[in-house]
């Protein structure tokens, strides 16, 4: 139970973080409320499918992880961002320039379900306090089975605060007014995510000097 309630009372947070990318992306897709439980459900299962990693790694690689999982997290946190952004900005912008045609290859590329999926990835394997304690937890198990269930009922504390989303498209119909902001949001947001991706890697790899 220690690890529902180290999610529950840390969900917040997750919410928080994901939130700032996830909201304008559901808003912004031209899609019902079913189709958008559909989204949801695979933003969730992204994130589980991670999680459950997580908590098999973290819970039978004992002093490897301890020394080294924060380390690699860091490493790849700016090429998380990088997919973020590009998520955010191919979604945003290819519905404004419609007559575009690199706007009309890359809305063929674009695919909202496998989107949502990757999203819930990059949101397991984004760095924040919650995840780091959650590792801590599960690291203190010393087995994968109960590594992997530490991560599970972490999941399910934290998966609390997002049932609203499961709501959003059931709110009154302002469909175009909402989906024409969300999808401004989601152009800039893209340029924040890149900004934070560059100076993430550049602070990361800049070489230590001697005074």
């Amino acid at each position: 139970m220690e690890a529902f309630f180290l999610g529950i009372s840390t969900g917040w947070y997750c919410l928080a973080s994901c939130g700032i990318y996830l909201l304008p992306f559901l808003f912004g897709e031209e899609t019902r409320s079913k189709q958008n439980l559909f989204l949801v459900v695979l933003f969730m299962t992204g994130r589980l499918l991670v999680y459950l990693l997580l908590g098999i790694v973290t819970g039978g690689a004992g002093y490897f992880i301890t020394e080294n999982y924060s380390p690699l997290f860091f490493r790849i946190s700016p090429f998380i961002n990088l997919g973020i952004g590009l998520i955010l900005l191919c979604g945003g912008i290819f519905r404004f320039f419609p007559s575009v045609k690199l706007c009309q290859i890359v809305k063929k590329g674009y695919k909202p379900a496998l989107n949502a999926l990757m999203f819930g990835v990059f949101a397991g394997l984004s760095v924040c306090p919650p995840l780091i304690a959650a590792i801590a937890g599960a690291f203190q198990s010393h087995s994968f089975y109960h590594g992997l269930l530490y991560f599970l009922f972490f999941y399910i504390g934290t998966s609390v605060y997002f049932l609203p989303l499961f709501g959003i498209k059931l709110l009154p119909d302002k469909t175009s007014t909402l989906q024409y902001i969300a999808r401004i949001v989601m152009i800039i947001m893209a340029l924040y995510f890149f900004e934070h991706a560059l100076v993430v890697f550049f602070a990361y790899h800049q070489p230590m000097h001697n005074l």
